[in-house]
């Protein structure tokens, strides 16, 4: 079984790619890793923003109904 690769090099790829200005190909040429790798790299750490950015949207939203309760109901 292969080696993982290194969390260094996984961060690298990732901060790489969103800052922008460079293709998933072209990553994967730089660093010398398969496009598959890459492509699955970055698919997995879209689905964590993606989930990420939904738990502040609901959290958000709870707050805005206990925001709303009229303070004469408080006790």
């Amino acid at each position: 079984m292969a080696k993982p690769y290194p969390k260094e090099l996984r961060v690298k790829i990732v901060e790489e790619y969103y800052s922008g200005g460079i293709s998933q190909r072209k990553l994967a040429k730089k660093h010398g890793v398969s496009k598959a790798w890459v492509f699955g790299l970055l698919r997995e750490e879209k689905r964590k923003r993606y989930r990420a950015e939904e738990e502040k949207r609901r959290s958000q939203r709870h707050l805005k109904i206990v925001e709303n309760i009229p303070q004469s109901e408080i006790k």
